[in-house]
């Protein structure tokens, strides 16, 4: 994801790693299943090839996602589950994409990510509101 201009937060990690001990119960010490800053730094010692980084910006013209966009590519995808008649896959529940939690940032900030070690991150941004989401 990290190449594709998603890279992933320390605290992606951290959600994680808490929605997996919530899922599969056992004794850990920390508060509420989530682990803090130093089991992180702990983790990262031990996986030498993630390392934090800060993210870097592209040129405006190639950062430029629009809302239309995104539209457009679920058009296409639609059309292209019709033409291969496979478009009961959407109407499968195991398939359904909540959007009250997850949505398309239209404009990433640059911040701290991890990514593994000699890749480039390259985040999204233009002039917009970094919040606004699809």
């Amino acid at each position: 994801m990290a190449r594709k201009g998603f890279p992933s937060k320390s605290d992606d990690v951290l959600d994680t790693v808490q929605k997996f001990l919530s899922e599969n119960p056992r004794v850990t010490p920390f508060i509420n299943n989530r682990p803090g800053q130093g089991w992180l730094k702990a983790f990262l010692k031990r996986h030498p090839s993630l390392v934090p980084r800060t993210s870097k910006g592209v040129t405006k013209a190639s950062a430029c996602v629009s809302e239309t966009d995104i539209k457009k590519w679920f058009l296409e995808i639609k059309n292209y589950l019709t033409s291969e008649n496979l478009l009961d896959v959407i109407q499968d529940p195991k398939r359904v994409f909540n959007a009250d939690e997850t949505g398309f940032q239209l404009c990433p900030c640059t911040s701290r990510v991890l990514a593994a070690k000699g890749d480039k991150i390259f985040m999204l941004w233009n002039k917009e509101t970094p919040k606004k989401m699809l």
